[in-house]
């Protein structure tokens, strides 16, 4: 069963206040600047509801295709065989760039790790998909809109620096010249990290999650580690905001901070998304009293004493990937603790693997909804499909923390210059910063491009589709002696929850 969700009243408004300023705009690229600028997949159907029920329908910007539509799969299976990243000390030797098939296929493919590391640090970062809805904007044609945006994946997910005539056949195909100061802002301002989101209730108290929302803190004293870049921040705001529901990896080590979780559900006032310096860069304010649901997870022995059992239910099968077969097993608890202002029933959810009596994590949550408990394990599992690697690297980043041991983070590079070879060479050192920064393990910092280079992005990939999914594995010489660096940061990838503009999931395995 999937569960419909009503959208937030300022998509609409946005919805209704583009659609005034760009009549010429269709559905479809209204979808796609929607899910940039939200990320929020809304149908086509359901702006058009919108803009028809506004009475601002229109034939105009529409087209019509005589060639079906080819698949967006063509996107991940870009840039086969074009990376090499030489040996510490050798230069890389430059490649030629083969024309690209536009033609769907479920067959494997084959990539190199570069391609797909750099691939999945755009997605966070939403550098291409911003590129791509400028094109799109133009009026172009699907044929003409893959052509474009695989040209410029092939530039940019490569260690080869742009050339001046590879981006001037860019600048011909997108029409690009005009926008190339906004374009160089635009990606510069997409570098905002956010510290934490701030919660300030009605009655003027206040509370934190961490950007990355693992857990809720009491103080705004949150490990830099768990920063996040800002659209892919406000975005995962959005979407919770939207179902209604908070859903965090963890519940906090002090029971008292779940007051201010209990009081948020009917007293919201706002949430400010707080960067660099204290700085607000974005706020939503509350416009009415609803309940809000949350699902948080927890070690099995967590809250040990504080637990009375109500009653229990049947163990049920869930089969997921990349997790496998899972028992879920629910009961309905109440937190006893003389911190604690409220006291409401909670459903506590069990999950284990099939065949183990290990307990993997216990999820516990407020909500009321239709929802079984197979589907509450479901929605927490789609943001924390990892749970137990999830819990081991927050509590690793937190103790690090307690006990001061900074990192010293590479920087991401100025502003470029409005030419568009400048501006995709900062992008490629971009991509390769965000890796560092979010995806690789604790001291890759220390390490040169050449010695990543040698780790991760030489590796070659293989790439297959299924109807969810693109499931893209690393292939592994024999005697590779950073097998465990290498899954960390997939596992790390994952919990970005990536997808293509398709739709359709990263699964990096």
């Amino acid at each position: 069963m999937r569960t419909q969700y009503k959208l937030l009243p300022q998509i609409k408004d946005f919805i209704l206040d583009y659609k005034k300023e760009h009549p010429e705009v269709s559905c479809r690229q209204l979808a796609l600047i929607l899910k940039d600028r939200f990320g929020k997949h809304i149908s086509k159907s359901s702006i058009n509801a919108i803009i028809q029920g506004a009475g601002l329908s229109s034939r105009i910007g529409r087209r019509s295709f005589k060639q079906p539509r080819p698949s967006l799969q063509i996107k991940i299976a870009a840039g086969i065989e074009q990376v090499k990243v030489a040996p510490a000390g050798q230069e890389a030797a430059k490649e030629e760039k083969p024309e690209l098939e536009l033609k769907p296929s479920k067959e494997k493919r084959r990539g190199s790790g570069l391609f797909y590391l750099f691939k999945a640090a755009d997605l966070a970062l939403g550098g291409l998909k911003y590129l791509l809805q400028l094109y799109q904007l133009t009026g172009a044609e699907q044929s003409q809109i893959d052509a474009f945006y695989l040209k410029l994946a092939n530039l940019v997910f490569t260690q080869n620096p742009p050339q001046p005539d590879e981006c001037s056949e860019i600048l011909a195909l997108g029409n690009l010249n005009k926008n190339l100061s906004l374009v160089a802002r635009d990606l510069f301002q997409k570098l905002q990290e956010v510290h934490f989101l701030k919660i300030t209730l009605s009655n003027n108290q206040v509370f934190y999650i961490d950007a990355e929302f693992n857990s809720l803190w009491q103080t705004p004293n949150i490990p830099q580690e768990f920063s996040a870049n800002f659209e892919w921040t406000k975005a995962r705001l959005i979407e919770n905001l939207e179902k209604r529901i908070l859903i965090l990896l963890t519940a906090p080590a002090d029971l008292r901070i779940l007051n201010y979780l209990f009081s948020w559900q009917n007293s919201l006032k706002k949430i400010e998304l707080i960067g660099e310096a204290g700085r607000s860069l974005y706020t939503f304010e509350e416009t009415k009293a609803e309940k809000r649901n949350f699902i948080l997870g927890m070690l099995p022995k967590a809250y040990e004493g504080y637990i009375k059992l109500i009653s229990k239910k049947e163990r049920v099968s869930l089969v997921l990937r990349p997790q496998g077969e899972l028992q879920v097993e629910e009961a309905e608890i109440e937190l006893v603790h003389p911190s604690l202002l409220e006291k409401p029933k909670l459903k506590l959810l069990t999950l284990t693997k099939a065949n183990s009596p290990k307990s993997m994590i216990n999820l516990f949550s407020n909500i009321d909804l239709n929802l079984n408990a197979s589907e509450i394990a479901q929605l927490y599992l789609e943001y924390w499909p990892q749970p137990e690697f999830a819990l081991a690297d927050f509590e690793k980043k937190n103790e690090l923390f307690i006990y001061d041991i900074e990192r010293t983070l590479p920087v991401y590079p100025a502003e470029p210059i409005p030419k568009l070879e400048n501006i995709l060479d900062f992008w490629q050192k971009v991509l390769h910063i965000y890796c560092v920064r979010h995806f690789f393990p604790l001291d890759y910092e220390r390490l040169s491009f050449d010695q990543i280079g040698e780790r991760f992005y030489a590796l070659k990939v293989e790439v297959e589709e299924d109807n969810q999914n693109y499931l893209i594995r690393f292939i592994l010489p024999d005697k590779y002696g950073y097998k465990n660096d290498l899954e960390y940061t997939l596992k790390r990838i994952n919990q970005k929850h990536l997808q293509e503009t398709d739709g359709k999931r990263l699964w990096f395995i």
